[in-house]
């Protein structure tokens, strides 16, 4: 399973592939012999999975800005309703403080 072999994972993973490659890369320095040509073919895969990463990074973020702005361009102003029955919304809060109090009173006497 090698290094090639790690490189064809899903985008998503990348973070994930960045953590791989700096894991084998500190195994390689802790190792008491160096091996230029495996530390060369590490860190060129570290510095092309970092670019990838920023370069998705920076596309996510322009698209997500992109779309805010459509968002917020496409903003009709919505004018509020003036014709509302104020009887009607009196009697909806009458109820909904008759069923809070009902529901008050239900509670208090489960406690006791």
């Amino acid at each position: 399973m090698g290094v090639v072999a790690d490189r064809n994972r899903a985008p998503y993973e990348l973070p994930g592939w960045i953590k791989v490659i700096k894991v084998k890369k500190n195994k390689l320095q802790k190792q008491g012999r160096k091996d230029l040509f495996v530390h060369a073919v590490l860190t060129h895969a570290l510095s092309c999975a970092k670019r990838e990463l920023q370069r998705k990074q920076e596309e996510r973020r322009l698209k997500w800005q992109h779309c805010l702005s459509e968002n917020v361009n496409s903003e009709v102003p919505v004018e509020p309703k003036q014709n509302f029955d104020s009887e009607i919304y009196r009697e909806v809060n009458a109820e909904l403080d008759r069923f809070m109090h009902d529901l008050n009173e239900c509670t208090r006497t489960r406690k006791d």
